[in-house]
């Protein structure tokens, strides 16, 4: 089988984590060794492909796309995925016409409110649905499928819910890693805000509840990390340098730090105290997985699918997007509950093993592939490098 995987950007992000899983569980545990991936754009995460010999390009428009695949002499994809809806603005109908699709609806819902709308510079989402109805679309949470839910019923498509995913062998043998391996100083009450740095994401929001749980208690110990910083474009570079700016005009230089994108945050989740986001839209955040299986609470504004990954009280909690006295009041709390918290560890693990596993998802995907794979098979293999609890 031939597989073609378009992506919408080769930067690091969870969609890029997610599908750098499916492939090599393809390439591994599949030995399906027929497998392209491609970009419009540069980035680092183009190198995380080539190191597993993975045959990848970049493409600039729909056209370069074709031109670059009939250089691929005799590769007519059997299955293309497309790893957004707005990547399949680059499948044209001599590919399109020739393969089965598989697209996986990872996009952020468009909150007006506050200007988190990824449609706005592409066209209207049905006419995706409609292009494409003979396809199978794949939606990695709820919330995105009650918002489509009147255009999926319009054009009477084949949808399934199959729950995004993590790479939990890679998080397994990577997270366990001393403090002096790291590049920064994890000590005391630590606070991760993990992704991108930029204005989806909230950090500006952070930073000031940040500020206020300050305010409100005596908190030497206490630390703010914002890992995420990738600098792909002008608006984040921008938008950076604002955020260093409010830092300094706040004073919090010594307890606050901005720091690059990393392919191994993983120590970094492990060793600190809890992990938030204020993002002002999300689908359904890669990272929230991430810190579930290593044991850490989530604090998180209440947007798209988060709510079906935080049980307020168990493994985090959610506050209004927007209100950082609430963030501010999570964060005292975890903190002045920090023993307790660090002691429910076992259960944030387990809560993530009963309801996240990714051999479920990718058990799935592979079912709509039309391959048949023991998911008994490869827990059993799996669970051979699988040691962390």
């Amino acid at each position: 089988m031939k597989v073609l995987f378009i992506l919408h950007s080769f930067n690091i992000n969870g969609v890029l984590t997610q599908n750098f899983v499916l492939v090599k569980f393809l390439l591994e545990f599949i030995r399906m060794d027929c497998i392209y991936v491609c970009a419009p754009d540069e980035g680092a995460g183009l190198n995380l492909y080539m190191q597993l010999g993975i045959k990848c390009f970049v493409f600039k428009d729909s056209e370069d796309l074709n031109r670059k695949l009939d250089l691929q002499v005799g590769f007519i994809p059997d299955v293309i995925f497309n790893e957004s809806l707005f990547s399949l603005n680059y499948v044209t109908p001599q590919i399109a016409n020739k393969s089965k699709h598989i697209i996986r609806v990872h996009e952020e819902l468009p909150i007006t409110e506050f200007n988190g709308n990824w449609h706005s510079q592409f066209k209207n989402p049905k006419d995706y649905f409609d292009e494409f109805s003979n396809s199978s679309f794949i939606f990695v949470c709820e919330n995105t499928i009650n918002y489509y839910q009147e255009i999926l019923d319009s054009v009477n498509i084949n949808y399934f819910l199959i729950r995004g995913f993590i790479d939990e062998e890679k998080i397994a043998s990577f997270a366990i890693r001393t403090e002096s391996e790291l590049d920064v100083d994890i000590k005391g009450f630590t606070i991760l805000q993990l992704g991108t740095v930029y204005d989806r994401k909230g950090c500006k929001e952070t930073l000031r509840a940040f500020s206020r749980f300050l305010r409100g208690n005596n908190a030497p110990d206490a630390q703010l990390l914002f890992c995420g910083a990738r600098r792909a474009s002008d608006i984040e570079i921008q938008y950076e340098k604002e955020l260093r700016s409010e830092i300094d005009e706040l004073g919090l230089n010594d307890c606050v730090r901005v720091l690059r994108t990393t392919e191994n945050p993983y120590p970094l989740i492990k060793q600190s105290s809890l992990l938030t986001l204020h993002s002002n839209s999300e689908c359904f955040p890669t990272v929230f997985l991430e810190a579930m299986m290593l044991g850490k609470p989530v604090v998180a504004s209440d947007v798209g699918g988060v709510r079906e990954q935080i049980i307020p009280g168990i493994n985090g909690f959610l506050f209004p997007c927007k209100d950082v006295e609430e963030q501010a009041k999570h964060f005292q709390h975890v903190y002045n509950n920090r023993v307790d918290w660090k002691a429910k560890s076992l259960i944030i693990n387990e809560l993530y093993e009963a309801n996240f596993k990714s051999t479920k998802s990718l058990s799935d995907i592979c079912t709509l592939l039309g391959i048949n794979v023991s998911e008994v098979s490869y827990i059993k293999k799996f669970k051979d490098t699988y040691h962390y609890k």
